[in-house]
């Protein structure tokens, strides 16, 4: 029995989208950890062969940015008459002895990986009560 591992790289063609791999590269010796791998796309494929010959082969895709993602905006909508987003102050207010809603989204952007999109909304009932508890996320 024989086994072979071997590695292909491609560069980021868009965010979290790899372009065409290169020639492959044979690893050997031991097991590829903590190889300090460059912002890129790189292909594993393990191919084991029996003692007859026959063959059977296996590949994931591993992905690697080493850039942090711009800073994250926030943008608060379908704030109730209890709660005002104040832009000047970066402050969201909230009057706690009512309840109320509010919406929060974020916004980034990574030229590698590209992130994952989506906004969370917040109700909450009078924080007067139960030490705070009422708020939470829909």
């Amino acid at each position: 029995m024989s086994s072979s591992l071997v590695r292909t790289q491609a560069s980021y063609t868009g965010p979290d989208t790899c372009g065409a791999f290169g020639s492959p590269t044979t690893i050997n010796g031991a097991a590829p950890v903590n190889q300090s791998l460059s912002t890129g796309c790189y292909e594993y494929t393990l191919t084991g062969t029996d003692n007859v010959g026959n063959t059977v082969s296996v590949s994931t895709i591993v992905e690697v940015d080493t850039s942090a993602p711009t800073t994250v905006g926030l943008a608060f909508t379908g704030l109730s008459a209890n709660a005002v987003w104040s832009s000047g102050q970066s402050m969201l207010y909230i009057r706690p002895s009512a309840g109320g809603t509010f919406t929060v989204a974020g916004s980034s952007t990574d030229d590698q990986s590209g992130i994952s999109t989506g906004n969370a909304g917040w109700t909450f009932a009078t924080l007067n009560a139960n030490g705070g508890a009422n708020f939470g996320e829909t």
